[in-house]
């Protein structure tokens, strides 16, 4: 199954040293509608069956995001915790 959303993010960024390249955070949401979603099967009998539905999905979603980074490392969290109907 694959599920298309166009998503749109918001990110807040706070920066610690402001005179050098290290140390930032960076906090957000993302809203997301679902565009396109389809199931692809194939069996011996069948062949290749393709289905375009919404399967029940909720068609708006809101995941959380943060960002960080001390140094030359970089730290993203990316997380769905619950769709929003």
């Amino acid at each position: 199954m694959a599920a298309d959303y166009v998503t749109v993010p918001v990110m807040i960024n706070f920066n610690f040293t402001p005179n050098l390249r290290e140390g930032f955070a960076s906090r957000g949401i993302s809203a997301g509608y679902l565009y396109s979603s389809r199931q692809k099967t194939i069996s011996g009998l069948y062949g290749k069956h393709k289905t375009f539905d919404d399967f029940d999905l909720n068609p708006w979603r809101f995941p959380g995001l943060q960002k960080r980074s001390w140094a030359l490392l970089f730290f993203t969290v990316h997380g769905d915790k619950k769709y929003v109907q």
